[in-house]
């Protein structure tokens, strides 16, 4: 969806001649020689050592202030249709320890950038169930 969000890219030229890998085996696989590039979420490539570049907010689906222009990409699936919107991340804890650790993870923006994790300065929201 990135693609079509993208100006001056022939989407269906660039997809017509891609392969589509497993995101499990993906940087494996470019690590190892088998494919030139990739798109892969910033934590991955930062987890893997992988020099990488990043995409500017109007294609990478990171700023909840572009819901509408991202809604307007899509993905065409046999039963629905998929429309574009903000890539966020949650955790959620079931015990007294794992709230500990959300409140941790929550408050290490730090940490989190280091890992190649995008933390905008509201963040993080908290709702307590």
């Amino acid at each position: 969806m990135a693609l079509d969000l993208a100006e001056g890219i022939d989407t269906e030229s660039v997809l017509a001649r891609t392969s589509v890998f497993p995101e499990t085996g993906l940087l494996r696989t470019l690590e190892a020689g088998g494919i030139d590039a990739a798109f892969a979420y910033r934590n991955m490539a930062v987890e893997h050592d992988l020099p990488h570049l990043a995409l500017p907010d109007r294609i990478d689906f990171s700023n909840p202030g572009l819901a509408d222009e991202y809604a307007a990409a899509s993905a065409d699936l046999p039963d629905r249709t998929i429309r574009g919107s903000p890539i966020r991340y949650a955790a959620r804890a079931r015990t007294g320890r794992g709230r500990e650790w959300v409140r941790a993870l929550a408050s290490a923006h730090a940490t989190l950038r280091e890992a190649g994790f995008g933390v905008p300065e509201k963040y993080p929201e908290k709702v307590d169930a």
